[in-house]
């Protein structure tokens, strides 16, 4: 796949329900945004790419497009 055809989204959900602090990712979604290709986890900042797109949806979330 080419970079070309992937989107690089930074979650802004503001998570209120709890005690628990729940992380915001990156996530590398096909341009589409309906698969999700990897993410990279907040605190370790390294890419983890699956080995086939997984099915991917934003419902109750909300993200910003980043560039990379």
């Amino acid at each position: 796949m080419k970079p070309t055809e992937l989107v690089l989204l930074k979650e802004t959900t503001e998570w209120s329900e709890g005690d628990y602090v729940v992380p915001n990712h990156y996530y590398l979604t096909t341009a589409s945004r309906d698969h999700l290709v990897g993410y990279i986890s907040e605190d370790c900042r390294e890419v983890q790419v699956f080995a086939k797109p997984i099915k991917f949806s934003a419902k109750k979330r909300t993200f910003r497009v980043e560039s990379f």
